[in-house]
């Protein structure tokens, strides 16, 4: 089954990235040459996703204009400028607005009208992957062989372990090569990435192919919760009642809404992707 549609949160406060996210919003920051949002727009777009949902807020409208209304022209290379009409031309970009900072999982679900009935990805965009395949398509084969649920993992080393957020720890059980099954998504926590580890550890990487019936977890954890609606609660539900699969990705992964992570990103693709004047 080829997944036609994503769903792309950039609604947040970016909380992480403050003082910087009070003025420009976090999905806007450069790395390398273009902002933390067009590599997953563009790893959507790679894979042949159709439509693509991206959820804003009323102060991240710059996000809207970026891809649709090509401002600043005369700030960005006319090769940007290419790459972004390549980009629109190839998928149809829709953009969502939640009118209150409700969470992640809210958010998502403002998206649910336009996925209907079909399976989807969801990629949350402040998680950079650098890689020459897209990660739909490991993590969509996966899907479509065991049927469930799919979300990624990554591997990183004790020395990267600041790099990222305090999230993502997951208990898993080898099934086959870069195939796991979940068995324990854990909560997350301030601060960065904690381990007593000094081995790598493998963690969740934001990005999953979900069956629609996500949409009615966010509901049922709606139902029982008063103010902010997380995600993490959901995909625990999720896990428990239908179970899920993990698939580690190819390539390098970075938390760009961690600083020392966004810090990592740009010297990832300054060290390996920007070549040098000659």
């Amino acid at each position: 089954m080829k997944i036609k549609r994503a769903v792309i949160p950039a609604a947040g406060l970016g909380t992480r990235m403050f003082p910087i996210s009070k003025t420009v919003p976090k999905e806007m920051l450069s790395v390398g040459q273009k902002p933390i949002i067009q590599y997953a727009v563009e790893e959507a777009t790679d894979y042949g996703i159709e439509t693509v949902v991206i959820i804003i807020n009323s102060e991240k409208e710059i996000i809207e204009r970026y891809f649709l209304k090509e401002p600043c022209l005369d700030y960005i290379s006319d090769r940007a400028v290419e790459h972004l009409k390549f980009i629109s031309s190839k998928v149809e970009l829709i953009f969502l607005y939640q009118n209150q900072p409700k969470g992640l999982a809210d958010a998502i679900s403002i998206s649910m009208e336009i996925i209907k009935n079909e399976p989807f990805a969801l990629l949350l965009p402040d998680n950079i992957l650098f890689s020459d395949t897209s990660s739909l398509y490991i993590l969509s084969e996966v899907f479509n062989k065991y049927k469930r649920d799919v979300s990624a993992l990554t591997k990183i080393y004790p020395v990267e372990f600041k790099l990222f957020g305090n999230s993502g720890k997951v208990e898993l059980e080898k099934i086959d090569g870069r195939v796991y099954s979940i068995k324990e998504i854990k909560n997350k926590e301030r601060g960065v990435f904690v381990s007593n580890s000094c081995d790598p550890i493998i963690r969740g990487f934001a990005r999953h192919i979900l069956f629609p019936h996500f949409f009615d977890y966010i509901e049922r954890i709606r139902s029982d919760l008063n103010g902010e609606l997380d995600d993490v609660p959901v995909f625990q539900l999720l896990l428990k009642e239908k179970g899920m699969i993990g698939c580690l990705l190819d390539g390098k992964g970075y938390d760009g809404g961690n600083l020392l992570g966004y810090q990592a990103a740009n010297e990832f693709i300054q060290n390996n992707v920007i070549k040098p004047v000659k």
